[in-house]
């Protein structure tokens, strides 16, 4: 009888420890991409015109795999002031009929200065420590932008300080859409309607990697406990 009974609890301890592990892998990734064949465009400032502030790449989040773990985008010098180019990267939710940003940043990144190459693109790779997790279905955008919280910060940029951002000349991501902006006032122009349009190439250069979520540990334990307590009710049901 007690072998009996410590037989049964070893197979639920069991029971509930393959649950956990299986809870606490990664439950998928994925990787979303345009391939970089073009340019569009100037990023930055230039008072001669063919210049703007802000480039977006919209995008969809995987419904399995919410978790944006980071994203790439590619630029290079075309006036030969490169290095006089600052800008950062973030991640809005975007509203797609109003053309606009919604709400504060969810990811911005450090201040970075642009690209010397002037004979072909760079690579920028933003990696988002810990992940960010996005609602699945919504739209949002990476968002490229030389505009800081204030004016100086875009018009202390130098004449000329600009970048070519890297394009797709195909859809090659039907999940989002290239747009970019000539706001130069601050990220709150570009949550008014209309501060974006729709740029010349379908989708900006891009890789976006996400994963699915991990769960909490206490869930993990829980869900695990509960397991084993429906493995005991059913056990103790068919002895009956």
């Amino acid at each position: 009888m007690i072998m009996t009974t410590l037989s049964r609890f070893r197979a639920r301890a069991s029971l509930a420890a393959a649950a956990c592990a299986l809870l606490a892998s990664p439950l998928s990734a994925q990787v979303i991409s345009a391939p970089n064949n073009s340019f569009e465009s100037s990023l930055g400032k230039f008072s001669g015109g063919g210049a703007y502030a802000t480039y977006a790449q919209t995008f969809v989040t995987p419904a399995a795999a919410p978790s944006l773990q980071s994203f790439t985008i590619f630029l290079g010098d075309d006036f030969g002031q490169g290095a006089d180019l600052f800008y950062r990267a973030h991640v809005f939710e975007f509203n797609v009929t109003t053309f606009r940003l919604v709400g504060a940043p969810l990811y911005s990144s450090t201040l970075r200065s642009g690209s010397t190459n002037l004979s072909t693109f760079d690579t920028y790779v933003f990696n988002i420590a810990g992940g960010l997790t996005l609602n699945s279905g919504l739209t949002y955008a990476l968002v490229v932008s030389a505009l800081g919280t204030v004016p100086s910060a875009f018009t202390a940029l130098a004449d000329g300080a600009t970048n070519a951002i890297a394009t797709s000349t195909a859809n090659a991501y039907a999940g989002g859409s290239a747009y970019r902006s000539p706001a130069t006032g601050t990220l709150a122009d570009l949550g008014l309607a209309n501060a974006f349009q729709v740029a010349d190439h379908p989708d900006l250069a891009f890789s976006a990697t996400f994963q699915g979520v991990v769960p909490e540990p206490t869930t993990v334990l829980l869900t695990g406990a509960g397991l084993g307590l429906v493995a005991i009710v059913r056990r103790r049901r068919r002895a009956r």
